[in-house]
């Protein structure tokens, strides 16, 4: 039931959005969402040896997740024993889904509107 509803909520607002004619985009919501990007990165080479700043496994899930709760795309690749991703193919295939998600819904969505599903979309799982 809970999916099907969320299902539903993400084509309304895939809709709404589309019909608008006037892409007014939040670049802080763009900011956010390749910082997360940006994370998830940056643990998969701190994972793989390459010399870049530590990110938390921690930081990487909340990344994921929210990445997931704002468009219905859960990560693809189960993760191995140093908590990141097991091969870049899985990696920049998560990143492009997710950036074309943002590609297609970017008119019109608020940063803070983005936040909302988010947490709405979390407070269905607990």
């Amino acid at each position: 039931m809970k999916r099907g509803f969320n299902c539903y909520l993400l084509l309304l607002i895939t809709i709404v959005f589309a019909s608008c004619h006037d892409c007014k985009e939040d670049v802080r919501l763009k900011q956010k969402i390749e910082g997360k990007i940006e994370i998830i990165q940056q643990r998969f080479d701190y994972g793989n040896g390459k010399d870049t700043n530590y990110i938390s496994a921690d930081d990487m899930f909340e990344s994921m997740g929210y990445l997931g709760l704002l468009t219905g795309y859960i990560a693809s690749n189960p993760l191995n024993y140093r908590q990141t991703y097991t091969d870049t193919m899985s990696l920049y295939t998560d990143f492009k889904i997710w950036r074309d998600w943002y590609e297609e819904n970017k008119c019109g969505l608020t940063l803070e509107e983005a936040d909302s599903i988010v947490h709405y979309q979390g407070s269905l799982l607990e």
